[in-house]
């Protein structure tokens, strides 16, 4: 299947039409820091995106507009479904606003890129696995 679409988003959706999309609010907050500086800001945009309820996210909005019309225009662009919580279907059974799992596998693909193809995967195989060991004895206290 040949897909001639300009950017990876268009290309899911044809590829994966019933899929829903959503933002890292990380990187968000990365591309918003470009133009609007500032800690205020930068927490606004967060509590904009953690609001749970449309009242509370129009709230968030109006409280951003106060503290800059065109940072309150910039984040106005982005449909609310894709970053705030409000917003999030009920079917993916996941309302994480952050990308942290693929920025952890895109760190093992960095460092084993240079490695032929099976080593590579081996590579990454162990890297989840010691990962994930690491993480369960911390859970469990030992």
């Amino acid at each position: 299947m040949l897909i001639s679409l300009q950017g990876l988003i268009p290309a899911v959706k044809k590829v994966f039409p019933d899929s829903e999309h959503r933002f890292c609010v990380r990187h968000l907050h990365s591309n918003f820091q470009e133009k609007f500086k500032g800690e205020v800001l930068k927490n606004q945009l967060w509590a904009c995106a953690r609001s749970s309820s449309v009242q509370q996210f129009n709230r968030n909005m109006e409280r951003m507009k106060a503290l800059s019309v065109d940072g309150h225009k910039w984040l106005e662009k982005m449909e609310p479904k894709t970053w705030v919580r409000a917003y999030f279907s009920e079917f993916p059974k996941c309302d994480i606003l952050l990308n942290n799992n693929c920025e952890v596998f895109n760190k093992y693909n960095l460092e084993a890129r240079e490695l032929p193809i099976l080593n590579m995967f081996e590579s990454i195989r162990t890297q989840l696995m010691t990962r994930h060991t690491t993480s369960k004895r911390k859970q469990k206290g030992l």
